[in-house]
């Protein structure tokens, strides 16, 4: 049975756009996405993700991305006592999906469709619009509570496995299990273990 955070991180719905030069982005939290909106076509149905053979998807800095994320969080929600989130957090690293791993997301993607991924870089953004995405804050205030995690750290180690060895390549799922398999093995185990119950593609 997944619980409530399980929910939230990998959630029973993905949005997939159709841009005006007819590529198809999974939109990604933190990630550009309302950037990517604005030269949204339209929104694929699941019959038509599910039959995709190719999606683009952006993926950022993952230490950024994270504080970027938990930022958003405790705008959304109006937090005031920062100390005792970072606390929950330095706990349990990922409550929300606007600051668990990108990895994350692509294994939720495999739930819907089994399409290869184009992994860009989230400074070729320019490269699909001319809007300027927002401008990133400075985050100093936040890393005062995240940097000396290391478990925190090792969990981000999920998306370095896409920066080291994906950016800017089109790839299969199999392709990026391997990968993390092969040079992140306790990591792997780790995160395996826990997704097998969320997605069965995982093997």
């Amino acid at each position: 049975m997944l619980s409530i955070i399980d929910k939230k991180l990998f959630p029973e719905n993905i949005t997939v756009i159709e841009v005006l030069d007819g590529k198809n982005i999974y939109l990604i939290h933190k990630n550009a996405s309302t950037t990517l909106r604005t030269i949204q076509k339209r929104v694929l149905s699941f019959t038509e993700i599910a039959q995709l053979d190719l999606v683009d998807i952006f993926v950022r800095d993952p230490y950024t991305r994270f504080l970027s994320g938990v930022q958003t969080y405790i705008t959304k929600n109006g937090i005031t006592n920062i100390p005792d989130l970072a606390k929950i957090i330095n706990e349990v690293y990922f409550i929300n999906n606007h600051f668990c791993p990108q990895l994350f997301w692509i294994i939720n993607l495999q739930r819907f469709c089994s399409a290869k991924i184009r992994i860009n870089h989230i400074n070729t953004l320019e490269n699909f619009t001319e809007v300027k995405q927002n401008q990133q804050s400075n985050y100093n205030e936040l890393d005062v509570y995240f940097k000396e995690n290391k478990q925190l750290k090792y969990y981000l180690e999920l998306d370095n496995v896409l920066y080291e060895n994906f950016i800017n390549k089109t790839v299969t799922f199999d392709d990026i299990k391997n990968t993390l398999k092969s040079n992140y093995n306790e990591l792997y185990n780790d995160t395996i273990g826990y997704t097998k119950q969320i997605c069965n593609v995982l093997d």
